[in-house]
């Protein structure tokens, strides 16, 4: 079994995805496979991708039309490239990328999942050393790269020192992101990791339940082309937000500062969307995320002076341990 599986989701991002594919196939680290999730592609990424990976391109019209099952409305294809194995799994109705990111997932082998998203162009090095980075920190159950892009070009003759990413980063919108990131099979026991309720957020919703139970480490350097900016969301999707958090705060398993954070931000977000509704003449919709946010003002309070082991504050910073193999 391979040691790391790559997984890519894309939908209509043909020449995008054939970027990204080109930079994991160029790794200097080869004990991966790449697993890549298409939800609902109507622009010919599938058949691009046969074409480019394909043992025979000449095939790959009819191997794309024989690889459809009509009765589940998707595709499973796998080819060897390069000593590495990679499967090509298609839903041709679009289900939402958090269903691709979960299809995907079932069917990979790695003891580390690596997550990559269309455009992204890695350094020919960067599973290599976010695989040894894991190796050598043991306590570490996930990876995600640097806060703001690094000014400076990462060195490649020194091993990265990653920092802990606190749960107030997973907590508070729009939290962290899933492109370049790495993470431990051992740390996705859950089901159906991506919760494929959610139309828009569920990234951040991944994060949020995996921050409240593993530990995350950010790198100081960044081994891939620098991500676009992202939009600020409008207001309308922390309907989205606040049903996660609501998950969380019901799921029993926070602390009590988790608990408490938690209840200040769905407070403050339930806040936003009474202001929004209210705005757009939705009485009745600015009115029940208004009680949600008394309700969880009502909770900051309680959570604030219940606990005697709480007072409020937060935590001590957590470290990392010393280097363990």
């Amino acid at each position: 079994m391979p040691q790391v599986s790559v997984v890519v989701s894309c939908s209509s991002q043909k020449e995008a995805v054939l970027t990204t594919i080109a930079s994991i196939m160029g790794q200097t680290f080869r004990d991966f496979e790449l697993v890549i999730a298409d939800d609902g592609s109507t622009d010919g990424t599938g058949l691009e991708i046969l074409k480019k990976l394909g043992p025979d391109a000449s095939r790959a019209n009819q191997v794309w039309e024989d690889s459809l099952h009509e009765e589940t409305g998707t595709r499973s294809i796998q080819m060897l490239k390069d000593e590495v194995l990679v499967h090509y799994l298609h839903q041709v109705l679009s289900r939402g990328v958090g269903a691709a990111r979960n299809r995907a997932l079932a069917s990979t082998n790695g003891e580390y999942i690596l997550f990559a998203s269309p455009g992204d162009v890695w350094h020919k090095k960067k599973v290599e050393l976010t695989v040894d980075v894991m190796d050598t920190h043991r306590d570490l159950h996930a990876l995600v790269g640097p806060k703001v892009t690094p000014s400076k070009k990462p060195s490649m003759r020194k091993k990265p020192v990653p920092s802990l990413v606190e749960f107030d980063e997973t907590v508070t919108p729009p939290g962290l992101v899933i492109s370049g990131a790495i993470m431990r099979r051992s740390c996705l026991g859950w089901d159906a990791p991506f919760d494929e309720n959610l139309p828009s957020c569920e990234e951040f919703d991944f994060w949020l339940r995996l921050g409240s139970r593993f530990q995350i480490g950010r790198l100081p350097d960044l081994y891939q082309s620098a991500a676009a900016a992202r939009e600020k969301t409008p207001w309308s999707l922390d309907r989205y937000r606040v049903y996660s958090l609501e998950k969380a705060f019901q799921s029993g398993h926070l602390s009590p500062f988790q608990r408490h954070r938690v209840a200040e931000v769905l407070a403050e977000r339930c806040g936003r969307l009474s202001n929004g509704y209210k705005q757009k003449d939705n009485t009745e919709r600015s009115n029940f995320y208004d009680r949600k946010k008394k309700r969880f003002l009502m909770e900051v309070e309680k959570l604030d002076v219940s606990d005697p082991l709480f007072s409020g504050r937060r935590p001590n910073r957590r470290r990392l341990s010393e280097a363990t193999t």
